[in-house]
């Protein structure tokens, strides 16, 4: 009798095991939701606002050609809430327009790690002073200077250079 609890005790161990490994495997393969940036090609799910009586949209792209004309919205459940696929592959601005006329913007972007390795590549192989090229990029990027001379200098230098030669420099 007691190796018959024992063994209850084990199947439900084991099932409830079972039931979260599918809970998680759910989880995994669930689409995202949009984001304000996206990568292009990679689909997301736009959700909705609650709309009443209708479940349509239109998208333009980046060069605000109208891309889909109605496309179509699936409603969540009985909430008023719908959703859709978004995956474009240009990149820049991407307008949207709902069939009660609520606007969406989202921005396309290319983030692949092979734009990211090709920057970071170019910022460590110029001189091979990789610290100097990266101080004297980052600060081109905040305060859009570049160094006239193109010396080589050390990070420390670099700055100072940097700081000597912009509106409010020196130190």
């Amino acid at each position: 009798m007691g190796e018959d609890i024992m063994e209850e005790k084990m199947i439900k161990k084991i099932s409830i095991f079972i039931l979260l490994i599918l809970l998680l495997v759910s989880i995994v393969y669930a689409d995202r939701t949009c984001q304000d940036v996206q990568e292009a090609n990679v689909p997301c799910q736009i959700v909705t606002p609650v709309i009443v009586d209708c479940s349509t949209y239109d998208l333009y792209n980046s060069t605000l050609e109208l891309t889909i004309d109605d496309g179509a919205m699936s409603q969540i459940g009985n909430t008023g809430l719908f959703n859709f696929t978004f995956n474009q592959p240009d990149e820049g601005t991407h307008k949207g327009i709902l069939c009660d006329n609520t606007t969406f913007t989202i921005e396309v972007a290319n983030y692949s790690n092979k734009g990211i390795y090709t920057e970071v590549k170019s910022i460590t192989n110029i001189d091979g002073s990789w610290l100097d090229n990266l101080v004297k990029k980052v600060w081109a990027h905040l305060v859009g200077y570049v160094d006239p001379s193109a010396v080589s200098l050390n990070a420390s230098d670099t700055l100072k250079t940097i700081a000597e030669n912009t509106e409010y420099g020196g130190y």
